[in-house]
């Protein structure tokens, strides 16, 4: 999807792609996204997204105004009609749009759902085995209310080291750290936590591309499962 996004969002092809949604409704014909997007090899939603984006615009919210105007009302208007498609006012379309969410298996909001849940259950799991090991920490929501904008899973009240390296920090990432997520992850996330923290631990609970692991002397080390050693820091030496 990543590979040929480009090619099924110029202008050209939305164009085509409404078009074709278009006269394929009028002849009241069924599924026709889905058909549609099988058939380009593109993800429903992904399909639901360049479709709806057009109708909005031929509707009136155009991306350069919009009613509270702006680019990111518009991308915001959008992902609430993908999850909210009754609220779309051409019946067919959301009729269609709602089935491209139950079809696709790997995009939208369903998907979206499904994946924030699997993250909460990590997340879970490893703020559990802190207590299990009687390791003090601060989540997510207790280090905002202290005015920090950038806030791993788990800040450590005291530091451990595993294999000799001190960790501060620890990030839960229910996935597979792959060469552009974990870039993205570097840039966003990790570089922040350790500026501001010191040096942590990423688990990539579902693996990760071992040549990635390359940044432990800069204070950045990557796992895909909970540290079965560790030695707690005495900090009143």
């Amino acid at each position: 999807m990543k590979k040929t996004h480009a090619k099924h969002t110029t202008p050209q092809a939305q164009e085509n792609y409404y078009e074709q949604f278009r006269a394929k409704a009028e002849e009241k014909e069924d599924h026709i996204m889905v058909k549609m997007a099988n058939k380009l090899e593109l993800s429903p939603c992904m399909l639901a997204r360049i479709i709806l984006d057009k109708y909005l615009n031929l509707t009136g919210l155009s991306k350069e105004g919009g009613e509270d105007g702006g680019v990111n009302n518009f991308r915001l208007t959008i992902s609430h009609l993908m999850r909210n498609p009754t609220e779309i006012d051409d019946p067919i379309l959301a009729r269609e749009v709602l089935e491209c969410n139950v079809a696709d298996e790997h995009y939208g909001p369903i998907v979206d759902s499904i994946k924030r849940s699997i993250g909460f259950e990590y997340e879970v799991k490893l703020k559990k085995w802190c207590d299990d090991n009687g390791l003090p920490f601060l989540g997510e929501d207790q280090m905002r209310l202290r005015g920090f904008d950038k806030t791993p899973d788990v800040k450590l009240e005291i530091p451990i080291a595993i294999n000799g390296q001190v960790i501060t920090w620890i990030e839960s990432k229910a996935s597979f750290g792959d060469m552009e997520s974990h870039r993205a992850y570097m840039n966003d996330q990790f570089w922040c936590y350790t500026n501001r923290f010191g040096p942590g631990l990423v688990i990539y609970w579902f693996g990760y591309i071992e040549e990635l692991d390359t940044h432990g002397e800069d204070g950045i080390m990557l796992s895909d499962r909970l540290p079965s050693h560790f030695v707690t820091m005495d900090l009143s030496i």
